[in-house]
């Protein structure tokens, strides 16, 4: 049924894809961040502009990515694809990326015995969103992506997916310079 639950996102379920297994200086890079505006008590993951690259030498991109993994209910009956909802924030750290705009890209893999767990490689198209940060700081904004069924790597009711969610910073529509955080959200069938 369309609107039903599927998986909250906290920041702790998130994980960093140049992190995963062997970058330990990166590993630090994942912890939730705090927001710099006053009084602040939601955490989230940095989104970075840009990457600046890894203890293992790996050069600067420019994208910031995160994973994580889940379970589509085996009593949900996916109609279209799935809606992925994230709210983020700015960082409090420039006036200047106010009410600016950042571009999010999601991917989604199913894993099944043989796959690689590599989420840049293998999964569904991306598909893409914008999003503008609230013109006051510390507020949040929230966006919205549905992905339909033929860009869901083929994954159904009760399969484990694998969704790999990036910060697209060289995009000509990403034009806030600064960090954003992302707080979290949630994935509903559409």
């Amino acid at each position: 049924m369309a609107g039903e639950l599927v998986d909250q996102i906290d920041p702790g379920k998130l994980f960093r894809e140049s992190s995963t297994g062997y970058d330990l200086v990166g590993f630090s890079a994942q912890t939730p961040v705090l927001p710099t505006m006053a009084n602040s008590v939601m955490r989230g993951v940095s989104l970075q502009k840009i990457n600046p690259g890894s203890a293992s030498g790996t050069p600067a991109v420019a994208y910031e990515w995160y994973n994580f993994l889940t379970t589509i209910p085996t009593n949900l009956t996916i109609t279209t694809g799935l809606t992925f909802f994230f709210t983020v924030t700015d960082d409090g750290a420039n006036a200047a990326d106010l009410g600016l705009v950042i571009k999010i890209g999601i991917a989604v893999k199913k894993l099944t015995t043989g796959v690689n767990c590599d989420l840049s490689t293998g999964a569904g198209t991306e598909q893409t969103a914008t999003v503008t940060l609230n013109a006051t700081t510390g507020l949040t904004a929230q966006y919205t992506l549905a992905i339909a069924n033929a860009n869901l790597n083929g994954a159904g009711a009760g399969d484990q997916i694998g969704v790999r969610i990036r910060r697209m910073g060289a995009d000509a529509a990403d034009t806030c310079l600064g960090r954003v955080i992302l707080i979290g959200g949630h994935i509903k069938n559409t």
